[in-house]
This record gives C-alpha cells, sequence and structure tokens, in this order.
C-alpha cells in the first residue's frame, strides 16, 4: 500500500467524522436515529470490520471465506481443548524424569488453559469502547485485566488454593475482567444506544 493509498484512507475516514460532527450539530442526529447507527453497529459494521481486518484485498469476501473465519475460530477453541487433553504427553516431554513435578505440569496446564475461554472477550470488550472514543474505559479494562486482578489473584489465590491458585490466577483475572467489562457495558448501554 503506498503512501497516497494510506492517505486517501484516512481522509475518507476523516470526512466520515467531520460529516457526524455536522450532523450532530445541525440536529439531524438524535433519539432514535442514534439507536439506530449504535445498533447498526454492534450487528453489522463490528463483525463486518472484524472479518476486513482478517481478509485483504480489495473486494468483499465471499461466504467460503467467512465461513473459513468462523472454522478457524472453532478450530482454536478445539485447539485450546486438544492442549488441556494433550497435557500429560506434552509435560512428559520437559519433566518426564519426575513423576511428582509431571503430575503438578499436567494439572497447572490444565488450570491455565481456562484463561483462554475468557481473555478474547475482554480484549473485544477495551476494543470497543476504543471504538466508541472512551479510552478510559478501555483503558481501565486493559489496566485492572493485566495488573490488578492478576497481581491480585496470584497473591491472594495461592492462600485460598494453594498451588492450583497460582495457575488459576490469570482464569480468575480474566473472569473479573469479564465480570468489569459486563457491568461497563450494561452501564454504557444507554449512553451509546446499543
Amino acid at each position: 500500500m503506498s503512501f497516497f493509498d494510506t492517505l486517501s484512507e484516512m481522509l475518507v475516514l476523516l470526512f466520515a467524522i467531520l460529516c457526524g460532527f455536522a450532523a450532530n450539530r445541525l440536529g439531524i442526529l438524535g433519539g432514535e436515529t442514534d439507536r439506530n447507527i449504535s445498533k447498526l453497529l454492534l450487528r453489522i459494521t463490528m463483525p463486518a470490520m472484524i472479518l476486513g481486518a482478517v481478509c485483504t484485498g480489495d473486494a468483499l469476501p465471499e461466504v467460503s471465506v467467512v465461513l473459513g473465519v468462523l472454522k478457524v475460530a472453532a478450530v482454536f477453541y478445539v485447539l485450546e481443548l486438544a492442549f488441556a487433553l494433550a497435557a500429560p504427553p506434552l509435560g512428559r516431554i520437559f519433566v518426564g524424569y519426575d513423576p511428582d513435578l509431571l503430575a503438578l505440569t499436567v494439572r497447572g496446564l490444565r488450570l491455565f488453559a481456562l484463561s483462554f475461554l475468557f481473555s478474547g472477550l475482554n480484549i473485544f470488550g477495551s476494543a470497543f469502547f476504543t471504538a466508541l472514543n472512551n479510552g478510559l474505559i478501555s483503558a481501565l479494562i486493559s489496566f485492572l485485566r493485566t495488573l490488578v486482578f492478576q497481581c491480585g489473584s496470584v497473591v491472594l489465590l495461592p492462600l485460598a488454593l494453594g498451588v492450583d491458585g497460582i495457575w488459576l490466577s490469570v482464569a480468575a483475572a480474566e473472569l473479573a475482567a469479564l465480570v468489569l467489562t459486563g457491568i461497563f457495558l450494561a452501564a454504557n448501554r444507554r449512553t451509546y444506544r446499543y
């Protein structure tokens, strides 16, 4: 992509932003129109942007490409399950010389795999609020998820659960961030009308 291609795309985005700002100032947007635009963004545009980020080219992706993206998502969840089930052979590769360490590793890998179930939703939540130009909520989700909740989990969970608490700390932090993301989504539903 050349400099002028990038510049023209940026100008198109700037023009769209200016049109939206002018429409709001002129009173064209508001009420039911804002709600419909928010629904359009959440139900059609966001999935299209996700597909657009995955697919490249000048044309819209074909149905087979969309199904391919969905298959990739399904494959990653299957791989997560396979990762948890393949923990014993993987553990034997690295710590097969010590049965106690192998048992700890297998249990730890299976417990840690739970964190992958929640992380994508939290990343989406942060990106969603960034797209809505609410950097504060986006930053709060990211900061609390990656620092506060994880540090708190690493310190507190082992006190209650022992060694399993260390392995579950990332999953617990992701779950706490998911609850927080859900609260932010529910609290801002009327503000952004989605």
